[in-house]
């Protein structure tokens, strides 16, 4: 309800003053920037688990010299296969940690998973969805596997 009503509040605000949506023409394009990001999850969410998936995507950022960074779940980091191709990335890209609570990563950080939800709801992929002290174990879990 509040999605529609927000879909409508910016529908009529575009058609009572258009202008609020132009680009300026006065771009100066030394200013632009563009920064690829790629979420890396766990092969077991993956279609087609072989390594051609996140190689296409790597073929395509070296293809057009494009610099990414690559985010990498806590499931993808005990996946040697798929970090040793990782490792292999050019130095043009970047690597980090992405925040998202797997039942792995409760698992092993010593907190609840609520097994009732999803793997994608809110309460059990994001951090907000646990106290501040299961969120630092988390953290720490997942930054010191990283490291």
């Amino acid at each position: 309800m509040i999605k529609k009503f927000l879909f409508l509040l910016f529908l009529i605000l575009t058609l009572l003053n258009p202008q609020i949506i132009q680009a300026s023409e006065n771009v100066n394009c030394d200013n632009r920037y563009l920064t690829l990001i790629n979420p890396v999850r766990s092969r077991k969410l993956w279609v087609d688990k072989d390594l051609s998936q996140i190689n296409n995507q790597y073929n395509l950022v070296t293809k057009y010299n494009y610099s990414a960074t690559w985010l990498l779940q806590f499931d993808v980091l005990g996946d040697y296969e798929l970090v040793n191709e990782i490792k292999n990335f050019n130095k043009q890209q970047e690597l980090g940690v992405f925040l998202e609570v797997s039942e792995d990563l409760a698992k092993d950080s010593r907190v609840i998973y609520p097994y009732d939800a999803a793997w994608f709801s809110p309460r059990a992929i994001f951090l907000s969805g646990y106290t501040q002290s299961d969120r630092k174990k988390i953290i720490d879990k997942i930054f010191n596997k990283f490291k």
